[in-house]
């Protein structure tokens, strides 16, 4: 663990960055220095109201109309990379409004990890290593579902069953999975549990038997975990620490693409994806030196106010109207321009043309048919009025929200892989069944199931197709533990009782649950090393992917219609 020294020395930047990742930032003002704080410290729990929409910049003196803030050549949006730097990172009263309106829905949507934060120094060591492991678990949860009443719920019983970092590393590998599930993509619960084992046999070894293991304070340290990454490593490090490091998740890189004017694919193109990521660093920078003190809780706000901004306002469909820093925003004021709302003339003289956007023009997708000539042609009653400040009208804001959500690039979704298999649900004379435990590596890794096999690609899978497959595969099974492939006598067929279709972010399983009877106790088969016989109660205890513990229902309830 970091000492106070140590926290502290890594929370301040020594020097402002010019360029990131390659594009120049705008000059600041004559005479201000870009990391001197520039407005009053926030309060962590502002019950202040929340700001309304951003309004335009102040009108221009000879004209009395907006100055607009220079937008890309419309509608080819030619512009030079210097276009994408974050205008928030030169505006601290939208810095101020995002916090402000994040520290409000902080208490709409309350949630138990959301705490008040407190300098780590101020902190028991006891203290600080359980707040530090609260704010993992919920990232780690926060990666699988959306914020939620049903995920608070789930986050509090894992919090009851182990409260303290030492409490999860003692516990069984069996039982973590078997808590996680539901959760989907159980690695992460087993490098949650490798992880927090890592952290306290280290500390045991180092600092000696009972000292309370606390996670790393540093982003560079906290990667080095089993499974943590850098956006996790961040928030830990931002929320628990005032570490002023990035926190990026895909509603982020939503947000960021926005502001930023950025049509790319934040998810697939690893240059969009650095420079957002750069970004954020800078950005973040100067919103903790925006505070009073050296180490503070803004750079914890701020990474949860745009992650909240993208999950409720931002989101794919975005509701600009409600949106606090629509004043920074490169595609809204796009959108005012293509509304006729706004100058239209341009960020001046370009040198390097942008290389990282995809033009609009070229899109082929049919949620967009239509669109373009809507958006890019002229007003049928030639140039309008610009509008008096504030939040623009109904039909110029559908225009906006419209244009947004083309932002980011998204690829055509990828087919979705499927296979079809047949789920074996074998039952001894003496009421035990056989199951499985999965290779360690891949889908579903260490987890138990019923004995699967997967179809072959086919076009007539049938229910007689189905039988002769899965009959073939157990005596297959026991054929290769035994030496003796068992006759027709020792293995009864019943029957299909059940489909269970279960789809995973990249594949689609279609299960067809097989009910076999084994012509004898389970003492007389003795399986091998990653079979066993279980009990209806041991396998209802057992740690199933969710998809097979349907499956596993359906057995139930047709075992319990043959008792």
């Amino acid at each position: 663990m970091p000492n106070a020294t140590e926290i502290e020395s890594n929370t301040r930047p020594t020097k402002r960055l010019k360029t990131i990742s390659g594009l120049t930032l705008p000059p600041h003002p004559p005479g201000t220095d870009p990391t001197a704080p520039q407005e009053a410290h926030l309060p962590p729990h502002s019950r202040s109201s929340p700001p309304g929409p951003s309004t335009p910049p102040p009108p221009d003196t000879t004209t009395n109309q907006p100055s607009p803030i220079p937008t890309a050549s419309l509608p080819s949006r030619i512009h030079p990379p210097s276009y994408h730097v974050p205008l928030l990172l030169t505006s601290p009263p939208s810095r101020t409004a995002l916090l402000q309106w994040f520290t409000t829905h902080y208490h709409r949507r309350a949630m138990p990890w959301r705490k008040p934060f407190v300098p780590p120094t101020s902190m028991s060591r006891r203290d600080l290593s359980r707040r530090a492991y609260e704010v993992w678990i919920s990232e780690v949860m926060l990666q699988q579902t959306r914020v939620s009443p049903a995920l608070a719920e789930r986050w509090t019983r894992w919090m009851e069953r182990w409260p303290s970092l030492g409490d999860l590393a003692r516990a069984s590998e069996q039982e973590v999975l078997a808590e996680w599930a539901g959760l989907g993509y159980y690695q992460r619960a087993r490098r949650v549990w490798l992880a927090a084992r890592e952290v306290w046999e280290r500390t045991e070894r180092e600092e000696g038997v009972g000292t309370e293991p606390v996670l790393p304070g540093s982003v560079e340290e906290l990667i080095k975990l089993p499974g943590v990454g850098r956006y996790t490593a961040g928030a830990v490090a931002a929320i628990v620490f005032g570490v002023p490091a990035p926190m990026v998740d895909g509603n982020v890189l939503r947000v960021m693409s926005r502001q930023m004017g950025l049509h790319g694919d934040v998810n697939r193109d690893a240059k969009v994806g650095a420079v957002i990521w750069k970004a954020a660093e800078e950005l973040v920078k100067v919103v903790a030196a925006d505070g009073e003190e050296e180490v503070n809780e803004r750079p914890g706000l701020w990474g949860q106010a745009l992650m909240e901004l993208g999950s409720t306002v931002c989101t794919p469909k975005p509701n600009c109207g409600e949106c606090p820093i629509t004043a920074t925003c490169r595609v809204y004021q796009e959108g005012l321009v293509l509304a006729g709302k706004a100058d239209g003339s341009g960020v001046g003289d370009i040198e390097d043309v942008c290389t990282m956007c995809a033009p609009l023009e070229t899109e082929d997708s049919t949620r967009n048919e239509g669109l373009l000539s809507r958006f890019f042609a002229a007003p049928p009653t030639g140039r309008r009025k610009f509008p008096e400040p504030g939040p623009p009208d109904p039909e110029i804001l559908d225009i906006i929200i419209k244009h947004a959500r083309r932002f980011p690039r998204r690829e055509p979704a990828k087919t979705v892989r499927e296979e079809e298999m047949v789920v074996c649900a074998i039952r001894s004379s003496d009421g035990q069944f056989l199951i499985h435990r999965r290779p360690d590596e891949g889908l579903l890794a260490g987890m138990w199931e019923l004995p699967t096999q997967i179809l072959p690609e086919s076009n007539d899978s049938v229910m007689r197709t189905r039988k002769s497959a899965a009959s073939s595969f157990v005596r297959d099974l026991i054929a290769a533990w035994t030496g003796k492939r068992p006759g027709w006598k020792s293995l009864k067929h019943i029957g299909e009782i059940a489909h269970v279709v279960w789809p995973f972010s990249h594949l689609k399983h279609t299960m067809h649950v097989q009910w076999l009877e084994w012509n004898g106790a389970a003492s007389s088969l003795s399986p091998g090393p990653t079979y066993r016989w279980a009990s209806v109660e041991e396998i209802d205890g057992e740690t199933m992917g969710s998809g097979m513990k349907r499956c596993w229902e359906q057995v139930r309830r047709e075992e319990t219609r043959e008792d």
